[in-house]
């Protein structure tokens, strides 16, 4: 299930697209940006979310089936672990700092642009990620 929130803010992102689009083999630099909420008042939003990384990183956690047309990759960004589940039309960048969710962006298919739609105010997001692992397609 996709869960997309509006897009509020845009920010820049350095890396350039792939096929996979916000993931390329370096990860995406994502700019320093404010956030529209809180990720307990994007959590409560959405319903069901994955706020500690052990249970982000578990493939059944995003795909109980082997596979729901999802896809998820995982990515270490120095001391922040970047999940990122792709989407036919979006994709939802979620960000592990000390194994617990600190922050959500979202992009919208075939851009660079990410909006920041849960974290603290001002987040620097995470950047110089090593290649992305594939969790589940």
């Amino acid at each position: 299930m996709r869960f997309l929130l509006p897009l509020l803010l845009l920010a820049g992102c350095g890396s350039s697209s792939s096929s996979s689009d916000m993931q390329t083999t370096a990860g995406p630099d994502m700019a320093t940006s404010a956030c529209s909420q809180t990720v307990a008042a994007y959590c409560a939003a959405v319903g069901t979310c994955k706020q500690d990384l052990a249970t982000a990183m578990m493939a059944s956690s995003w795909c109980p089936n082997g596979s729901n047309g999802t896809g998820v990759t995982l990515q270490h960004c120095g001391a922040q672990t970047l999940i990122i589940a792709t989407y036919p039309e979006s994709a939802d960048h979620f960000v592990y700092d000390s194994s617990t969710l600190v922050a959500v962006f979202t992009s919208v298919s075939h851009t660079n642009d990410l909006t920041c739609v849960a974290g603290p105010a001002r987040f620097a997001a995470p950047s110089g990620c090593d290649s992305a692992t594939t969790l589940c397609q």
